[in-house]
């Protein structure tokens, strides 16, 4: 998963970034260059954005995605929930499409 963090150097500069691993694997990283992390959030577009640049899909399981997608945000959902309910969906089978951006976790 890709993460997008905000830390402070020692000279309590704000630096912003996006890293590619685990979230226990970017906090060390992080951590191991003596950086304090303000924030870690995951950034799904970025994920979505290189997983869907990268391949090609059927229109008609497209369309249903994103049908889902736009019915999920009109009832308000948050985009971090949306994301976790494609991810248990595509765990459980439902989603074949996404199965290899949350595989890399």
């Amino acid at each position: 998963m890709y993460w997008r963090y905000v830390v402070l150097n020692r000279l309590d500069q704000e630096k912003t970034g996006v890293l590619y691993g685990n979230r226990k694997e970017i906090l060390l990283e992080l951590q191991g260059k003596n950086f304090n992390v303000i924030s870690l959030q995951p950034d799904i577009f970025e994920a979505v954005r290189l997983f869907l640049s990268s391949r090609k899909f059927n229109a008609k399981q497209m369309s249903v995605l994103f049908r889902d997608f736009a019915n999920m945000l009109e009832t308000g959902l948050t985009l971090t929930h949306i994301f976790n309910t494609l991810r248990e969906q595509t765990l459980d089978g439902h989603w074949p499409l996404f199965t290899l951006i949350w595989e890399r976790d």
